[in-house]
């Protein structure tokens, strides 16, 4: 039986007129289970297999059986709702063809929709209304769009995977209980993903408390996908072409192969991890003038020029588009043929969403390649993605649940619904949505308290009321996404906007005159306004690349403990046998295989053993390697409480850095890996997480999850500029407040895994986790990843003699110990430049003014005091007051760069400013050239100084 026919008429007629005569099969499975029940849904299907259809074409046949039962409809029937604008529009054209021809009026609304069109909405509201979740919470409260939301019968919520992970879902399943509230019957819910790795929590966010909803997959099996990993090596054309471009030549051989397979395609999209890196690849392509066009994609470029970059693929005006996670959704950009991921995706659920792209057309195959680096980690994680993607195993969406902020702010919207609401109710109304289930009362009176005291809310009695300031609070409070202030690039000639930087790129590194890279094309500033930067085209080779917010994407425990599994099974086994398997189940091309095979049986010779989940492996060959293949969060939860342990128990300083696989440990003084031993198996996971918390309060991290907190809990004023918020004066007087726990939360849920690390800790206290030491006279391979190559994305190419002495010098340069004196207050401290974070901040008062010295000095805080206390300072303290007052100027401008060049030996204030330029600042190599050649040059004259 073709499932088309049970549609009305008109529908069928307007699907064969498209050539549509077949569903498919999630089209096949949910149109008689939407048409036949009431039942909420979670439809699962790959990428461009007709899910928007699937649950649309029912719908819109219900709602024209009702417009026949009534005689007309007026109102919002069907809510469409997506995580993207961009996404909006799509759905819009899509579909609008549809409901013309059955009648059905259809309008889309998000934060771009004009007030013209919001007011056309208001007084003829569409009977398909599509939405984001945020436009979703402007219009419940609003009293002609309330009225029109009680026809609403149904809700759709496409790629709900991207919502669950985020507190964006929360709010929407709060939502949608208040939409019921409203309608005052139950609304059906209808959720779309291609990528779930937990699907029943996933349907029970979606359907709320006590409610059912049906999971329907399919089409899994017949989604043709081929994946490969590569691994460019440099030809003789390579080493050329990179002294041509100023680019590495490993780099050079990627971005060579990537030229050859966007020119064997028709359409191609490249992925890449970070903004900056895809502004850096395009940059260098465009100096490689190819035959084809191409274009970048990122959300930091002006809407105009996406949407731009996206018909000109679509229209084959361009044959490539380098991309991030702009472009990871069902945005419709034409029939790409090939996905080109350049790195490791670093998660299942990213490389599915991005390589389904390819081939994004029902019947098509979808195509993708892993570009790898020369990583051991690179290599292998891109492998174990590849074989794990081809199994469909998806990691869980990580629900936020118990909210405090969210539930301020939905607390607001209930009231805005109501007008009025006992407190027995509202507790009620919020334990039915999923993500809040487990709410105890004690949490929900705190926020009721402190909304209170803030006068957002009135408490009269058992019930709670609007206040005066309620109104103002929810709207401006409608989005649940990080505020990171930014300031619009713009043309000069023609006063278009190109793109925006964020505010701390801008403060620290952005001047006129300053050329960076937007758009893969240099720039150049010519003036800098409050709200928007001047600049011109130029021609340019090396430019700076601006530094978007944007944090690496982390790697899953599952994803990291087969990395490890890899590994091991390479040093049991010999090569006949080994290289093979890496090639047909994890995909590697031969090159990538030899190449990892031999790199795995070298560290195996280093070290005699592997790690794994169930044996650490502690390197010491000076500075302390511990091998933990757990994953980013668990990696770095391990590394602050093991670097907060060994700094107490020892009373040195302890700097850690971590990544999926390892944590690196450097210390003031002689650290061994006894001592490192012996702390991992001292503690319980209750102590850890006491230690873990303690840690937190006082990192960076914590600092600017504290200001999007306090923000959303209107502490802050949303457009406050960072530098003039007293972070630590407010993370102080809201220390036992919902605002300060729910910033602590945040942390623990967005950065670190505390569940795991305690399971590992007492793994390891009860013998389960083998702890072996290894003592070895250089970093082995597996070491030398986080020792020397710091970042395996940034991509600066493999070593070369310079770079291995420059290394060296970077190493020293960070592991120098400095003291660290506050200009503004009465802070100081001595610190391992390696253990600081950007930007340099006193932690007593928050100023940018930190003045360096050596550890020695002892006058510059007595001069300091001296002259708050107004008296007369000598022409040595007023030389030493302006030495101080550079050199805390270029830390406040450079931040951790500038800690490192004033650790260059003879290297003082003075000589730092020369060295130190926008362009100088973010050029590492060149900026450790300068360094050293100023070290060369103290040597050779400190005789005659």
């Amino acid at each position: 039986m073709n499932e088309l026919g049970a549609l009305s008429q008109e529908i069928v007629r307007f699907l064969e007129k498209q050539g549509i005569t077949e569903p498919t099969e999630i089209q096949a499975r949910a149109l008689p289970a939407i048409l036949n029940t009431d039942e909420n849904m979670l439809l699962l299907s790959p990428t461009g297999s007709g899910k928007t259809e699937a649950a649309l074409l029912p719908l819109l046949h219900q709602l024209v059986e009702l417009r026949e039962k009534q005689g007309g409809l007026f109102g919002f029937f069907i809510l469409y709702v997506t995580p993207l604008r961009a996404l909006n529009r799509d759905v819009f054209k899509r579909i609008e063809g549809l409901c013309e021809e059955i009648g059905i009026t259809v309008s889309v609304r998000h934060g771009d929709t004009s007030q013209y069109f919001r007011r056309k909405q208001s007084l003829n509201p569409p009977n398909l209304l599509i939405t984001t979740p945020e436009s979703l919470q402007a219009i419940m409260p609003g009293k002609r769009l309330r009225y029109n939301l009680k026809t609403v019968f149904a809700v759709v919520v496409d790629e709900v995977h991207e919502l669950a992970d985020s507190k964006r879902g929360a709010q929407l399943s709060l939502a949608l209980e208040r939409l019921e509230r409203i309608v005052g019957r139950p609304v059906r819910r209808i959720g779309l993903s291609a990528t779930v790795g937990n699907p029943k929590e996933v349907a029970q966010l979606l359907g709320g408390v006590g409610r059912h909803a049906k999971i329907i997959w399919a089409g899994y099996r017949s989604k043709r996908t081929t994946l490969r990993v590569e691994m460019p090596t440099p030809t003789k054309d390579d080493q050329e072409l990179s002294k041509k471009i100023i680019y590495p030549v490993h780099s050079t051989a990627r971005l060579r192969r990537i030229v050859e397979l966007v020119k064997a395609h028709r359409s191609t999209i490249i992925f890449t991890n970070t903004r900056s890196f895809a502004e850096m690849l395009g940059a260098k392509m465009r100096l490689l003038k190819p035959s084809f066009e191409f274009d970048v994609h990122h959300g930091s470029l002006s809407k105009t020029i996406r949407h731009a970059a996206e018909d000109r693929l679509k229209s084959g005006q361009s044959q490539a588009i380098i991309a991030t996670s702009s472009l990871e959704l069902g945005i419709d950009i034409g029939h790409a043929d090939l996905v080109i991921q350049y790195s490791s995706p670093r998660e299942v659920s990213r490389a599915l969403q991005r390589t389904g792209r390819a081939g994004h057309i029902i019947g098509r195959t979808s195509e993708g390649v892993f570009i790898a680096t020369m990583n051991i980690d690179d290599i292998t994680e891109s492998g174990v993605i590849l074989r794990r993607a081809m199994a469909n195993k998806v990691e869980p969406a990580q629900i936020p649940f118990n909210a405090l902020d969210v539930l301020a702010h939905q607390i607001a919207g209930v009231l805005l619904d109501t007008g009025e609401i006992s407190v027995g109710d509202l507790r009620d109304l919020i334990k039915s949505a999923y993500p809040y289930h487990d709410l105890t009362n004690e949490s929900f009176d705190a926020v009721i308290e402190f909304m209170v005291q803030q006068r957002l809310i009135q408490h009269k009695g058992d019930s709670l009321r609007m206040g005066y300031r309620t109104r103002q609070y929810y709207y401006e409070n409608l989005s649940m996404i990080p505020d990171v202030r930014q300031i619009a690039a713009v043309d000069s000639a023609t006063r278009k906007s190109i793109g925006v930087l964020d505010e701390d790129y801008v403060a620290d590194n952005v001047e006129p005159g300053s050329v960076f890279i937007i758009r893969g094309r240099p720039y150049q500033v010519v003036s800098i306004e409050e709200d928007e930067i001047l600049c011109a085209p130029i021609s340019a080779d090396g430019s700076e690349t601006p530094r978007w917010v944007g944090e690496m994407i982390p790697v899953p425990y599952d994803v990291a403990s087969e990395v490890a599994e890899v590994w091991n099974k390479i040093g049991a086994d010999d090569r006949v046998r080994v290289l093979p398997e890496l090639m047909t189940k994890y995909g590697l091309s031969e090159t990538a295989a030899e190449y990892l095979f031999d790199s795995i049986l070298k560290t195996k010779k280093a070290l005699g053993v592997l790690p794994s989940t169930s044996r650490l492996v502690i390197e010491d060959f000076g500075s302390i390697v511990i091998h933990a293949p757990f994953g980013t969060k668990i990696n770095e939860t391990l590394g602050i409480v093991i670097a907060s342990l060994l700094t107490t128990q020892l009373g040195i300083d302890v700097a850690v850095e971590r990544d999926p696989y390892r944590i690196l440990l450097t210390a003031s003084e002689s650290l061994s890996a006894e001592d490192v031993k012996g702390i991992l198996g001292r503690y319980n996971r209750e102590q850890t997480s006491f230690i873990l918390r303690l840690a937190l309060r006082n990192t960076q991290t914590f600092a600017s999850r504290f200001i999007h907190v306090a923000k959303r809990m209107h502490i802050i004023k949303r457009d406050a500029k960072v530098r003039d918020i007293p972070v630590r004066y407010l993370i102080n007087a809201y220390s036992e407040t919902p605002v300060f726990n729910e910033a602590m939360m945040e942390v623990l849920r967005s950065k670190m895994d505390e569940e795991k690390m305690g399971r590992i800790i007492e793994g390891i206290a009860t013998g389960k986790i083998e702890t072996v030491i290894v003592e070895t006279e250089e970093p082995s391979p597996l070491a030398r990843l986080i020792v020397e190559e710091r970042s395996r994305f940034e991509v600066m190419g493999e070593l070369t003699e310079e770079d291995e002495v420059l290394r060296l010098l970077e190493d020293r340069l960070l592991s120098t110990r400095l003291k660290l004196v506050c200009l503004s207050g009465d802070w100081e401290s001595i610190r391992t430049i390696s253990t600081l974070e950007d930007p340099i901040l006193c932690p007593a008062c928050g100023s940018r003014l930190i003045a360096v010295r050596r550890i020695g000095d002892k006058s510059l805080r007595r001069t300091l005091r001296k002259r708050m206390r107004g008296e007369p300072l000598s022409a040595d303290e007023e030389r030493e007051i302006r030495s101080a007052t550079l050199s805390a100027t270029l830390v406040s401008n450079y931040g951790k760069t500038a800690l490192m060049t004033l650790a260059g030996r003879g290297i003082g204030p003075t000589t730092a400013a020369r060295i130190l330029t926008p362009s100088t600042a973010t050029d590492r190599l060149g900026l450790l050239r300068k360094i050293g050649e100023a070290e060369r040059t103290y040597a050779q004259t400190r005789q005659f100084w």
